[in-house]
């Protein structure tokens, strides 16, 4: 049975008197963080207990990290999940509230060789996602107690997380627990009971039992709602997430932290509790008694079945069917023509070509990444020719190459987005030896084509940076309307940008083919 939690928005008296909507207020708790700073890095190793608490959490993660995988840490803070996951080959996303937590997530990924691992650093809530492409990570985790602050919001959370997760990706997340909080305070020394448990008015305990909602102006955090386990598990499944599993954190030695420090100092006895903890942490009675309640659901997208032939996905959006070669189903290679150029798929040798231009200060001066280093290049190639092998087939990376040489001179991608894949995104990048001639122009025509005709999609878009003249161009010779421009939304060599977003509809793009004011 779920316990009573109001609906809607919650209420509570001002300094007024008077009663006014008590929300999740964003900028309340990115000052509460920006304020907190080290002691949020600190926080996960200043104790045995603590590190008992990381244990469980990276536990929760590992099978869903790795190398290949894209994974999102919303809600990274100083960094620590954050290491784990670049550390296991994983190329991490780190997105946070606070702009201080972000900085120094990236001063100790920095510290330990690790950027190379990074793909973005983002400040953002999580309600707000709008900065990132739809199905973009295999893996996102929410750790960090985020969905705590956010009351009503939670559920607006969840489907962001969920939006840019890929189908059958997971979504891992870790809040405060509403019993797991109360029993760490009735087994904690440090709290004398008649200062706390004696004076249940003041601390408003049974209505904070009744309803999980933490609101008190003698509480350090901002204002909070505790979750119990069978809430948590209904808000996922609510949201649509499949195969949910609960955990506790910890769970035999929830809210003990004397009796991990004493444990600790004895090296059997410390794996032994280590070994208990892995063996308990997710049984399902026990979710309700670790301070932390951790949660993960794979994702699913759409109404297609696991067991759907490997190439109708994709063909019911008019893409290039998957075809048996006899050893296995595969997407068939691409290769586009135009007057100049062959748009074609990525070889594993590219990589050396393709590193003279990403790793030239000039070529990369607007854009998010780089300069490359080699091993940069190299997991780039690696990724496009994963996603090549994918089924259905939702990225499509092609080098393009000059047709009367062979040379390689650049890179185009499409990404499908939206719930059905009836919209894609492109992008590209050029050596210095092709600017000024039109390939840039000439390549993006023909993708779009592809996009349209080949994929059947409805609208493609695109983002440049304000200052990028050129790109500006090529879309918008290629027809493309300039849709809005978001403010300081990429983070580019130490600053936040504006970019604009591009956009261009099937029935616009045939009705400039064929001449006509669409």
């Amino acid at each position: 049975m779920t316990k009573d939690r109001p609906k809607g928005k919650l209420l509570k008296l001002s300094n007024t008197g008077c009663g006014v909507l008590d929300m999740f207020d964003p900028e309340q708790v990115r000052r509460f963080y920006n304020d907190y700073g080290e002691k949020e890095w600190d926080r996960l190793d200043k104790s045995a207990y603590q590190r008992l608490v990381y244990h469980n959490h990276v536990k929760f993660m590992e099978p869903h990290i790795g190398p290949g995988k894209r994974v999102l840490d919303a809600g990274c803070g100083p960094g620590r999940f954050s290491i784990h996951i670049a550390q296991s080959g994983s190329k991490v996303t780190l997105l946070d509230i606070s702009e201080s937590q972000l900085t120094l997530a990236r001063q100790k990924i920095n510290e330990r060789g690790l950027d190379v691992q990074v793909e973005r650093y983002i400040r953002a809530d999580v309600t707000n996602l709008d900065m990132i492409s739809d199905s973009y990570f295999d893996t996102v985790i929410c750790y960090g107690a985020v969905l705590n602050y956010l009351f009503s919001n939670d559920r607006k959370a969840v489907d962001e997380l969920k939006r840019v997760t890929k189908n059958n990706g997971v979504l891992l997340l870790s809040v405060n627990s509403l019993y797991g909080v109360l029993r760490s305070c009735a087994v904690n020394e440090g709290m004398v009971p008649e200062n706390f448990w004696g004076r249940p008015e003041y601390w408003k305990i049974h209505e904070v039992a009744r309803t999980g909602d933490l609101i008190h102006p003698d509480v350090a955090h901002p204002s909070r709602h505790l979750y119990t386990a069978a809430e948590l598990k209904k808000l996922l499944e609510d949201a649509g997430l499949a195969d949910i599993e609960l955990g506790a954190s910890p769970s035999i030695m929830s809210g003990l932290r004397p009796q991990a420090e004493l444990l600790e100092k004895d090296e059997t006895a410390w794996k032994t509790i280590l070994d208990i903890e892995d063996l308990s942490y997710c049984v399902g009675h026990l979710a309700d008694a670790g301070e932390h309640l951790l949660a993960k659901g794979k994702v699913r997208k759409g109404s297609k079945p696991e067991t759907e032939d490997a190439g109708s996905a994709a063909a019911r959006n008019g893409a290039p069917d998957a075809v048996d070669s006899g050893d296995g189903v595969r997407n068939p290679d691409i290769t586009i023509e135009t007057d100049r150029l062959i748009l074609r798929e990525f070889r594993e040798e590219d990589w050396k070509e393709i590193h003279h231009y990403s790793s030239d200060e000039d070529v990369i001066r607007f854009m998010p990444w780089g300069p490359n280093t080699e091993v940069d290049t190299r997991n780039f190639v690696d990724m496009a020719l994963s996603e090549k092998e994918k089924i259905p087939r939702k990225e499509y990376h092609l080098v393009v190459t000059e047709k009367r040489t062979g040379s390689l001179i650049g890179a185009v991608e499409l990404s499908l987005e939206g719930y059905d894949n009836r919209q894609g995104m492109i992008g590209y990048c050029y050596s210095k030896k092709a600017w000024g001639q039109g390939y840039g122009t000439e390549a993006a025509a023909a993708l779009i084509k592809f996009g349209f005709e080949k994929l059947n999609l409805h609208r493609i878009r695109a983002n440049c940076d304000t200052f990028n003249i050129a790109s500006q161009r090529i879309l918008e010779k290629n027809g493309m309307r300039r849709e809005a421009c978001f403010r300081k939304s990429a983070f580019i060599r130490g600053e936040w940008r504006d970019s604009y977003q591009y956009a261009i509809l099937k029935e616009e793009w045939e009705a400039k083919a064929k001449g006509k004011k669409p």
